[in-house]
């Protein structure tokens, strides 16, 4: 990678269940901050097929 260094933090391996689970734990924690989100709202927003196949390809290019 050229000697350059990024850091990153993203959950592409989430799922359904453990988003519900996050969102149980963690929502006491959000509620009434900026986020301005309901727990439905996230649990209701569907997890994209593409995010597996999005960490595949960046863990790839982080190991060229």
């Amino acid at each position: 990678m050229n000697h350059h260094v990024i850091g990153l933090q993203f959950h592409f391996e989430q799922t359904a269940d453990g988003e519900r689970e996050m969102v149980t734990n963690g929502f006491p924690y959000v509620a009434g901050t900026i986020l301005k989100q309901i727990a439905t709202e996230i649990t209701n927003h569907p997890i994209s097929v593409a995010n597996q196949r999005l960490m595949f390809r960046l863990l790839d290019y982080i190991n060229e």
